[in-house]
C-alpha cells in the first residue's frame, strides 16, 4: 500500500493459476489468480490501491523443496485491471480474484508527451529510464547524434516506435532490443548483456519441441533485404540505400541466400525534412529491418516441465541428438525471445520461443559426414554476417551489469563493464 505494509494472513489466501510471460520484444505480464476466504482483501486492499491511482504489486516465485527455494528476485508490476468473483455464504464467503499486471513501462506510458530530444539515442533512453525511475538499467552506447521529435507519446511508446529500429552500437551492429527483466531496463544487441544456457533436449524434462521456417513468410518484413528511398526536400535530392547481410548478427552458419534476389527485397519510403546527413541515419534503418526480420526466421517452441526459468534475452545452446548416428541441424545457439509459465497447485510448465536466422550444417566433406545423414554446407548457403563472441557474451552479466539478481536468497548488484571486479562483502 502507498506510504503504508498492510498484514494480510496467507491463511486465507488460496494459491491458484497463474500465466507468467515474459519477451523481450514487449511487455512483461502476468495474470495471478487466488481464492480469499474473506471479503477484506477486496475490500479493504485492492479498493484502496485503485484509489490512489497507481495500483503497484510485487510478486516472485519460487522454485524447490521448502528448505532449498530458488527465487526469482521481486517484480514490480503495475495492475490494470482486476476481477473478483463473489463466493461462498456466511463466515467463509469470499472472492475469486484475478489480477492482470504489466511491468512498470505500461505505467509510465499512460501519459503522452510532446518534446524534442537531441543527442544519441543511448543517452537520450539513459535520460528517460532515469526520468521514469529506473535506477538499473543495461544500455548499450549507440553512435550518431540527431533530434528527434517525441509526438503526443509515453516515453517507452516512443522509444519503441521511433529510437530502436534506428539504433546502432558503436560496433555497427543493430537489432536491439528494449525490454524489462527483473524491474531492470534492457536496451541493447542480442550479445552485449546475456547468459548462455546449456539444454539437451533429449536428457531433459521437455514434454514437446515443434520447429517452424518461417523465412519465405518474413520477406515482407525484410528477410531477404531492405531497401530505404528517402527524399531530402532541402537539398532536392532522391538517394536509397540498402541492408548489409554481411553486417547481422549470425547464431549459425547456413541459410537460404534470398539477399542474392533484388527482387524480394523490403521497399521502405522515408521523408526526410532535416538538413543533417541521413545517409547513415537510413542505413540503421535498413539494417534494423533487415536484420529483425531474418533473427526471426527459425523459430523453435520448447515445452518443459518443472525446469526453473529460462529469461528472454539470454542465449541457449540447445543440442538436439537422440543418439550418436544423428545431428540435427536444429541444434545450435538460439535467443531465447518469449517465454509463458503456468504455475498451477504447485506444478510449473514453460513453454519458450527460441529465435534465429540461421540453421547449423556441418563443415566437413560428404564423404566424412555421409555416415551421420548430414549434408555438407554449400558455398552458395554460407551465411553472410559475423558469429558471436560466445566467451565474451558468457562474461557479459558481470562484465557489463544485470541490475539485481537473485541466487541462494541473496541479492547482488552487478559491476559496472568499465570499472574493475570488486570482492564481495
Amino acid at each position: 500500500m502507498p506510504g503504508q505494509t498492510v498484514p494480510y494472513s496467507s491463511a486465507v489466501l488460496g494459491l491458484e493459476t497463474h500465466r507468467i510471460s515474459e519477451t523481450v520484444f514487449g511487455y512483461q505480464e502476468a495474470d495471478l489468480s487466488f481464492r480469499a476466504t474473506t471479503t477484506n482483501f477486496l475490500d479493504k486492499i485492492l479498493k484502496a490501491l485503485n484509489a490512489e491511482a497507481h495500483p503497484i504489486i510485487r510478486w516472485r516465485v519460487g522454485l524447490g523443496a521448502a528448505a532449498n527455494v530458488q527465487w526469482l528476485p521481486w517484480q514490480m508490476h503495475y495492475v490494470l485491471q482486476y476481477s473478483a468473483k463473489f463466493e461462498g455464504i456466511g463466515p467463509a464467503a469470499g472472492h475469486y480474484i484475478k489480477l492482470f499486471c504489466r511491468d512498470m513501462t505500461e505505467y509510465y506510458d499512460g501519459y503522452s508527451l510532446t518534446r524534442a530530444h537531441r543527442g544519441t539515442i543511448s543517452t537520450i533512453v539513459r535520460k528517460l529510464a532515469t526520468e521514469n525511475g529506473f535506477s538499473d538499467t543495461v544500455i548499450e552506447d549507440t553512435q550518431g547524434e540527431a533530434v528527434w521529435i517525441q509526438s503526443f507519446e509515453g516515453d517507452f511508446e516512443f522509444i519503441r516506435s521511433r529510437l530502436l529500429p534506428r539504433a546502432r552500437s558503436t560496433r555497427g551492429r543493430g537489432n536491439y532490443y528494449m525490454f524489462v527483466r527483473d524491474n531492470v531496463l534492457h536496451f541493447h544487441t542480442v550479445e552485449y548483456q546475456t547468459a548462455i544456457k546449456e539444454f539437451n533436449y533429449y536428457a531433459s524434462p521437455a514434454t514437446r519441441l515443434e520447429a517452424y521456417d518461417i523465412i519465405q513468410a518474413k520477406v515482407g518484413d525484410g528477410s531477404a533485404g531492405t531497401r530505404i528511398v528517402y527524399y531530402d526536400p532541402y537539398r532536392g535530392e532522391s538517394k536509397e540505400v540498402s541492408s548489409d547481410p554481411n553486417k547481422a548478427i549470425r547464431l549459425s552458419n547456413s541459410m537460404p541466400r534470398m539477399d542474392q534476389w533484388m527482387e524480394l527485397y523490403r521497399n521502405i519510403c522515408e521523408h526526410r525534412i532535416s538538413t543533417r546527413d541521413e545517409e547513415a541515419g537510413c542505413q540503421a534503418l535498413a539494417q534494423n529491418a533487415y536484420e529483425a526480420a531474418r533473427s526471426e526466421s527459425f523459430q523453435l517452441k520448447l515445452q518443459t516441465s518443472k525446469t526453473f526459468f529460462i529469461r528472454p534475452g539470454e542465449l541457449m545452446r540447445l543440442t538436439i541428438d537422440p543418439n550418436a548416428e544423428n545431428s540435427s541441424t536444429w541444434s545450435g545457439l538460439y535467443l531465447v525471445a518469449a517465454a509463458q509459465h503456468m504455475v498451477e497447485k504447485g506444478e510449473l510448465n514453460s513453454v519458450y520461443v527460441l529465435q534465429r536466422g540461421e540453421q547449423r550444417t556441418a563443415r566437413a566433406s560428404a564423404n566424412n559426414m555421409a555416415a551421420y545423414g548430414v549434408d555438407t554446407l554449400q558455398a552458395e548457403q554460407n551465411a553472410p554476417g559475423y558469429d558471436i563472441n560466445v566467451r565474451e557474451a558468457q562474461s557479459s552479466t558481470l562484465a557489463k551489469g544485470a541490475g539485481k539478481a537473485a541466487t541462494g536468497g541473496a541479492f547482488l548488484t552487478v559491476q559496472d563493464r568499465s570499472a574493475a571486479l570488486k570482492p564481495r562483502q
